[in-house]
């Protein structure tokens, strides 16, 4: 999990909505794609992310609406944070 704190609050409702706490799983990815450049780069799309996001913090779509960019573009990082691997450090496992 990972929490993220929004640097420009959003009002949803009679809710004001000052960060997201982020429950990553592979349901919150359904209907997500990635586009592969036949360079073999990979782009994504910000919102798209934020979507994700949403769904990982329990929000509806249009809360992701109303974000602000610098926001939308936190979001999407943090997301594709879940998708890594991590750094391989050694040779052995950590136990």
């Amino acid at each position: 999990m990972k929490t993220v704190k929004l640097k420009y609050p959003v009002s949803f409702g009679s809710e004001t909505i000052e960060e997201l706490t982020l429950k990553p799983s592979a349901g919150a990815f359904r209907g997500f794609s990635q586009k592969a450049g036949a360079d073999g780069s990979v782009a994504y799309a910000p919102y798209d992310l934020a979507v994700v996001a949403m769904k990982m913090a329990g929000q509806p779509n249009a809360v992701a609406d109303k974000l602000h960019p610098a926001d939308m573009q936190t979001l999407a990082q943090e997301v594709l944070g879940f998708l890594a691997d991590g750094q391989t450090t050694g040779s052995e496992p950590s136990p």
